[in-house]
């Protein structure tokens, strides 16, 4: 007896019902009247855009990154992990400074408070102080995205931070922190410039002084920071890919652009993580690194499939 035919909307239907392929659904036999290669061309292209997806998900959620993060110290998971597009290397890469970034300015806080502590011991030390700037602009300079304002003459408007001839004001440090919590504690610190001296009297407030005005300073040195390791680990990234071309090609063995920029960032990731964290207080001596390009050299190999072709000579 004759099996009975399914229409190729039928197979498709029937597979995308299931997680694996239903085998009696693409025989010849019930499909003849169909090209078999359209077939399974649809079928590969759906198992495509549906890993596609699943990836896309797992990239953009923080349990996903972590479960990447985590993944890139086991070189056996590289195959999978290169099996991501470009763009998803360059978000990973991104999202890491990042993550790494957050956790140093965790990391910073104790620092901060130790260093607080520090001068407030050794401002005893300190005798005498004075302040004799000088200053004359043709007109007000506004810095309006940092909310810093300098004239020769200007009363305080809340500025950020207002320098004068004669003074300099700034928000109170809760006001930087938010504007909701100005509501409690609304005055500004100022300080005049002849009456520099007599900080020295009170030594609590010079101390408060000095920890402030660093304060004021460290969103724009964290973002300098940022930008700096940003462009030093990507510099890192395209010499580890310049040295898996040549070490591919010594081994004979090719291996795509995409696949080794990935392994270059997923190798990485410890080496980033550890020295945007511990780089600026403890010195690695670049074990990170060496570590980093071991991984790297193992994992190219592990995801370069395809020999170079020899040809053969006739005998």
């Amino acid at each position: 007896m004759r099996k009975k035919e399914l229409p190729l909307k039928k197979v498709f239907l029937k597979y995308n019902s299931t997680k694996h392929i239903n085998k009696k659904c693409v025989k010849i036999g019930m499909v003849k009247e169909y090209d078999k290669d359209k077939v399974g061309s649809l079928v590969f292209d759906d198992i495509k855009k549906r890993v596609k997806e699943e990836a896309h998900k797992e990239y953009n959620t923080f349990i996903g990154f972590l479960g990447i993060l985590i993944r890139t110290v086991n070189p056996l998971s590289y195959k999978k992990l290169c099996t991501a597009a470009t763009i998803e290397g360059f978000r990973f890469y991104f999202h890491l400074l990042v993550f790494s970034f957050f956790l140093f300015g965790l990391f910073t806080v104790p620092y901060m408070i130790s260093f607080y502590d520090e001068l407030q011991s050794e401002v005893s030390n300190l005798n005498n102080f004075s302040l004799a700037p000088q200053l004359d602009i043709n007109q007000v300079i506004e810095f309006e995205d940092f909310g810093i304002v300098v004239a020769n003459e200007k009363p305080y408007d809340g500025e950020t931070v207002l320098i004068t001839q004669q003074s300099v004001s700034w928000k109170n440090g809760l006001c930087l922190m938010s504007s909701i919590i100005c509501l409690w504690d609304n005055e500004p610190h100022q300080l005049d410039f002849s009456q520099a001296h007599l900080l020295i009297e009170d030594r609590q407030r010079f101390s408060s002084l000095v920890f402030s005005s660093i304060l004021l300073m460290l969103p724009g040195i964290f973002i300098l920071l940022f930008f700096y390791l940003l462009v030093k680990f990507f510099l890192v990234i395209l010499l580890y890919m310049l040295i898996g071309i040549i070490y591919t090609t010594l081994i004979r063995y090719e291996v795509r652009a995409r696949q080794l920029f990935l392994v270059a960032v997923y190798s990485l990731t410890l080496t980033i993580v550890v020295e945007t964290v511990f780089g600026f207080y403890y010195s690695t001596y670049y074990i990170p690194y060496i570590l980093s390009f071991v991984l790297f050299v193992v994992c190219t190999y592990l995801v370069s499939e395809k020999p170079f072709h020899h040809f053969k000579h006739g005998h």
